[in-house]
């Protein structure tokens, strides 16, 4: 079925904005997506089904890539342009209400994202601020041909993705061209002579700490420190809104590979890595680059017979799927951070009990 329609998970490339109009983008991503709810379709319709997932994969892609032209705030904002990409919108709330005429009236339908979006105005370059305090030993490497600009390049006219082919060919799987790409895409060098450095990321920021080298718990206190008072120099605002330490919000095995912090950018900020390692704010070309980036506050719409009629209530990401077990009727395996909501519905949902769960518990605890 998905070979005969012509599936495919993402559209054309944004590192193509520069060589194609918006509409040919949006339009590019309107077909794809008409694909994916159409397999949907087909599939609600064959099989006798319990839970049923569908993403909208290129949502992520269509805000990352155009908000300035959804945000009246931006100089590029234009009721023209908002309209182009309004289409999309358009073509997927048409596309989920043809999908709801296959369910029945014992289904429950949760809507949700797993972030929000802003306009961003201004990267925000670690590495710079970090450089310029003695804590991060980038430099640029000294390569014989630019290989990141090459790699760059070629992503931005590989519309038909004739790489991912020749990568399937050779049997080289996702991995491995990830390491490959992430290789040679930057060409700042995280060596072992930097105390403190941000890696590969995108608007929210990281920090990753050689605890090798110094003393890191002086370190801590000093970038905790002067990341709060990091104002921009020309209009004086605020620059992260709040710095998580990477043990107080999560835990488990692999803590120590994690960043030491996470960096939430105020206002219209975003932080990045890249080769700019002499200035602290650049601003962001939209012809070039993504004018959004991601916020905390997402949404989720729940509806179904059970379901009371109310508004603002508050959930936490964790708690999609300890919800969605309990509207099935399972029971919320222990290791779940977080709880199935109560007050969207008339009638709590009552999971059964589930004693195959105290096993697998148990090997997670061990």
């Amino acid at each position: 079925l998905i070979k005969k329609a012509d599936y495919k998970i993402l559209g054309i490339s944004l590192k193509q904005k520069p060589h194609l109009s918006t509409d040919e983008v949006i339009r590019n991503y309107i077909d794809v997506e008409s694909v994916r709810y159409s397999i949907a379709k087909k599939l609600m319709n064959q099989y006798d089904w319990d839970l049923f997932l569908i993403h909208n994969q290129l949502l992520d892609s269509v805000q990352h890539g155009f908000f300035h032209f959804l945000d009246k705030r931006s100089s590029h904002y234009s009721d023209e342009k908002y309209n182009i990409v309004a289409k999309y919108y358009e073509s997927m709330d048409k596309e989920i209400g043809n999908l709801l005429e296959n369910i029945d009236a014992n289904t429950t339908v949760v809507l949700f994202s797993d972030h929000g979006f802003k306009l961003i105005k201004k990267n925000v370059h670690i590495n710079s601020f970090l450089r310029k305090r003695g804590y991060c030993a980038m430099g640029k490497k000294k390569r014989l041909l630019p290989i990141g600009k090459i790699v760059r390049f070629i992503q931005g006219i590989d519309s038909k993705g004739l790489r991912y082919k020749m990568f399937d060919f050779l049997g080289i799987d996702l991995k491995v061209r990830r390491e490959l790409v992430s290789k040679f895409k930057s060409s700042n060098d995280n060596n072992e002579k930097s105390q403190a450095f941000m890696r590969d990321g995108a608007y929210f920021g990281n920090i990753y700490l050689n605890r090798k080298l110094g003393d890191s718990e002086k370190v801590e206190k000093h970038l905790i420190e002067a990341l709060s008072e990091l104002k921009d120099p020309v209009t004086g605002d605020k620059i992260v809104a709040k710095s998580y330490i990477s043990k107080d919000i999560f835990s488990g095995p692999y803590l120590d590979e994690m960043p030491y912090l996470f960096l939430e950018p105020a206002g219209d900020y975003a932080f990045a890595t890249g080769d700019n390692l002499d200035e602290l704010i650049t601003d962001i070309d939209y012809e070039k680059c993504n004018s959004g980036g991601h916020a905390l506050e997402g949404i989720v719409v729940v509806w179904g017979k059970n379901v009371r009629s109310s508004e603002n209530i508050l959930c936490h990401i964790l708690n999609i799927a300890p919800t969605v077990l309990a509207v099935l009727g399972i029971a919320v395996p222990t290791y779940m951070d977080g709880k199935a909501l109560e007050e969207p519905f008339y009638e709590k949902p009552i999971a059964r009990t589930n004693s195959s769960m105290d096993g697998f518990n148990k090997t997670l605890r061990d």
